[in-house]
């Protein structure tokens, strides 16, 4: 069974993207609402993960419907697969290592970064980790990305939005309002 899981191209995807979705969700909603929903910082963190667990179920129906790996198994009533030895690691493993590492950055961004950086320190360090796990290795574009991304949203969501950013603080919301 384990094989089979670990084999499947849908089932280990979709359970990722569920578990990062709704993280993003009880996060989101855990962010302090000063005025109502209209100030709030959880509340872009909320649609995105709304938005993840919305793709995840995504994911479980193509591969309902393409019947592969897992769901082709329940599909066919077919007999259990036994479970894998520890020396025979399935070779798909090797797939998944880029949605588990991208995982475990996610999880140190919302859960160590937010906690004790500024939202663009923070933001910067969450994108360079994910595009270095996620196999990019121009240190110039991934400069670019890192630092630019969370500038650009953070003059949206302070000047134009005029709303909080999740995280300790904000550089420009500080240096805007001094």
């Amino acid at each position: 069974m384990l094989r089979l899981v670990w084999s499947d191209k849908y089932i280990i995807p979709a359970a990722l993207t569920l578990l990062i979705g709704l993280g993003m969700v009880w996060l989101g909603l855990q962010m302090p609402r000063t005025i109502g929903w209209a100030s709030a910082p959880g509340l872009f963190p909320v649609f995105i993960g709304l938005g993840l667990v919305m793709m995840s179920v995504a994911l479980v129906l193509e591969g309902w419907r393409r019947g592969g790996g897992v769901f082709g198994r329940l599909g066919s009533g077919g007999s259990p697969v036994s479970l894998v030895s520890i020396d025979s690691v399935p070779a798909s493993m090797i797939a998944h290592a880029a949605p588990a590492q991208t995982l475990i950055v996610v999880l140190l961004y919302v859960l160590a970064f937010l906690r004790f950086l500024p939202y663009e320190i923070a933001t910067a360090l969450f994108l360079a980790l994910a595009m270095w796990v996620n196999s990019v290795r121009s240190w110039r574009l991934i400069a670019m990305v890192s630092l630019g991304t969370p500038l650009f949203l953070s003059l949206i969501f302070v000047l134009l939005l005029e709303t909080l950013l999740p995280g300790t603080t904000s550089i420009v919301e500080q240096w805007i309002y001094r």
